[in-house]
């Protein structure tokens, strides 16, 4: 019997006003939801009005020029891209009807130019450029083109201009002409004057040899590397939504984390132990894929030096900070508290966060505000969800060991998650309408389709958290004991699903639309 029977419980309690934890397990989220909505109805517009974004570089221009007729000597290679890229010194070559032909080391002229010095010698027949660069996001490019070389006759006996280079057609029985081959000296002689291309006339008889298309693959390397990336990535994934949601968890919604402060803690520390680690190795592929020679290149200094100039880094050193922060806030007793370590805490989950706007899509695509706003809220609501699905289940478990009640637990967590799951519908379809410029993109791509599955996978999850929200809740609510345990039992698989979908964001993330 109570000592204070008159007395409301709530009385001894100053509510927190940041705190959704004041919420009664019974409230309906109506709040939450008219928030989520409006949000979502400005990103879905801003979607749709954005323009597609350019989240790859392409080939735009080149010299000689893709499918040209060179018929003058050159001694350069220039290709221009449509966005800022980085290369490797031997990234770029040049085969001739004999194979590979001796060039230089590939280099920036600008930002978004690549050149290349040819050193050997340049002969008439098809000749095709393989090229590989590092575009702004990170990712490899990968593509070719051809083009024909038809030198004049008499070009190649001396390097004064003739008739022929004038675009008159000797005399097929000219003597001065006929016999003659290419001399190392005149070939030098050649080369020292500016490069030129010049596109074919059309015509038939002066057609060159065919020449193969321009092709371009922007998809990670194969192998070791690639498969790492995506593993790496994936942990990332688990271990940021991880922190997020149980900090969420503790901060917002859970009444009295007191009670349930180890379950809670070991899961706070290992999701941030996780993503450290995690962030590091996806470091450590990031420079296998740039050098694209296996994990051999995972010491490569060309291919360190250009990862080290892109967002990755940065990204990782902030995830590596913030977790260094939560695992020293884990330790302490309160670290719930915003009035004590539940500060570092936030400041950390907000920097994790953060740290997703370096690299990727994200950090390349326009238009930037739309983007870099609906990939922040994606994983903080993402993270909500997940990450307290899983807090939620572990402290069910937990309680049930101790025959404590959790049904007014559930409840907060049930409003938290409807806004959550509203929040990360808007923000990715936000994403998708920004990246995709055409509908046909969603199954005529590899993007598109694992887009599709993932898309498929969230919505299953959702089916599961609704079904959750409104039989198994209440019944908990309620007082009913086998509810609890199908709660945390549809919990199990909410999170397998998670898993899944973290996958293929995973794989999404490599990807090019």
């Amino acid at each position: 019997m109570s000592h204070y029977p008159d007395t409301p419980v709530v009385a001894h309690r100053r509510p927190r006003r940041w705190s959704l934890s004041v919420l009664s397990p019974r409230t309906r989220p109506a709040r939450a939801w008219r928030t989520a909505l409006a949000a979502s109805a400005a990103l879905l517009a801003l979607g749709v009005l954005a323009s597609p974004a350019l989240a790859h570089s392409e080939l735009e221009t080149s010299r000689p020029g893709a499918d040209a007729v060179v018929d003058a000597a050159f001694d350069e290679l220039v290709l221009q891209f449509k966005q800022a890229v980085q290369v490797l010194p031997d990234d770029i070559v040049l085969e001739g009807p004999d194979g590979p032909i001796s060039s230089g080391p590939a280099a920036l002229a600008d930002a978004v130019t690549v050149t290349v010095p040819v050193l050997g010698v340049v002969g008439d027949g098809p000749h095709t450029v393989r090229w590989r660069v590092i575009g702004a996001d990170g990712h490899p490019l990968e593509g070719s083109y051809g083009f024909a070389v038809q030198l004049p006759p008499a070009s190649r006996g001396t390097p004064e201009p003739t008739t022929a280079e004038q675009g008159v057609a000797p005399p097929p029985d000219d003597p001065t002409t006929a016999g003659t081959g290419p001399s190392d000296s005149a070939l030098a002689q050649v080369r020292s004057t500016p490069s030129t291309s010049v596109p074919s006339p059309g015509s038939a008889e002066s057609a060159p040899t065919p020449v193969s298309e321009v092709s371009t693959d922007d998809s990670d390397p194969p192998g070791l590397p690639r498969a790492l990336a995506v593993v790496s990535r994936w942990l990332v994934y688990v271990g940021v939504l991880l922190v997020i949601g149980v900090a969420a968890f503790g901060i917002g919604v859970h009444p009295d984390v007191e009670r349930d402060r180890s379950v809670l803690s070991r899961l706070l520390l290992g999701g941030a132990l996780l993503a450290a680690g995690a962030s590091l190795l996806q470091l450590l592929a990031r420079v296998a894929v740039v050098s694209g020679t296996g994990m051999d290149g995972a010491m490569d200094s060309a291919a360190i030096a250009i990862v080290s100039r892109g967002g990755l880094l940065p990204a990782v050193t902030i995830r590596v900070a913030a977790a260094v922060l939560v695992v020293a806030a884990s330790r302490t007793s309160d670290w719930w508290r915003l009035r004590g370590p539940g500060t570092a805490v936030v400041g950390a989950v907000l920097g994790m966060i953060a740290s997703f706007q370096l690299v990727g899509h994200t950090a390349s695509s326009q238009p930037e505000l739309l983007v870099r706003g609906a990939d922040a809220v994606h994983v903080l609501a993402a993270g909500v969800w997940a990450g307290g699905a899983i807090a939620l289940g572990a402290v069910i478990g937990s309680r049930r060991h101790r025959g404590l009640e959790s049904g007014a637990i559930a409840a907060r967590f049930s409003v938290v998650a409807a806004a959550a799951v509203v929040a990360v519908g808007a923000a990715g379809l936000a994403l998708a309408l920004v990246e995709l410029s055409s509908p046909t993109q969603l199954w005529s791509t590899g993007y598109g389709r694992v887009l599709m599955g993932k898309l498929g996978v969230v919505a299953v999850i959702g089916a599961i958290g609704a079904h959750n929200h409104r039989r198994l809740v209440p019944a908990m609510v309620e007082g009913r004991a086998i509810a609890a345990d199908q709660l945390r039992r549809s919990i199990l698989v909410e999170a397998a699903a998670f898993a899944t979908a973290i996958v293929l964001t995973a794989v999404l993330v490599g990807l090019s639309p």
